[in-house]
């Protein structure tokens, strides 16, 4: 989480299994690289990110994933909002591997992302 919160792009990529897949309502990533694509196209157009972890979930049985339910929040400079989402992260101890977002787009200050071809 202080990754987003430092916009530090070089620790989000050590972070990130490979294979991982992000899958926000409007934009899905895949593959590591992509999704650091992303995530520098975040930072360009969002300030003030804060990701908050609400509860981590793991079962003893699956020591190696988990999952982390968490708040995401920014502001979108262009429109003067923010606001906040609340998403699930599904992760392998160590590396990140699937992150599904579930919010209210309709209500998310977001916007940027709507109905955009993020770049590869």
């Amino acid at each position: 989480s202080s990754a987003w919160s430092n916009d530090d792009v070089d620790t989000i990529d050590s972070l990130l299994h490979d294979e991982v897949i992000v899958c926000p309502p409007w934009s899905f990533r895949e593959g590591k690289e992509a999704v650091v694509v992303g995530a520098r196209y975040h930072f360009d157009h969002f300030l003030e990110t804060r990701v908050t972890p609400r509860r981590i979930i793991f079962d003893d049985s699956q020591p190696y994933f988990g999952v982390c339910q968490q708040t995401f929040a920014c502001t979108d400079p262009k429109r003067g909002r923010r606001g906040q989402d609340q998403d699930f992260v599904f992760y392998e101890i160590g590396k990140l591997r699937y992150w599904r977002n579930y919010f209210d787009t309709e209500r998310s200050v977001q916007e940027e992302y709507k109905n955009r071809e993020l770049p590869v």
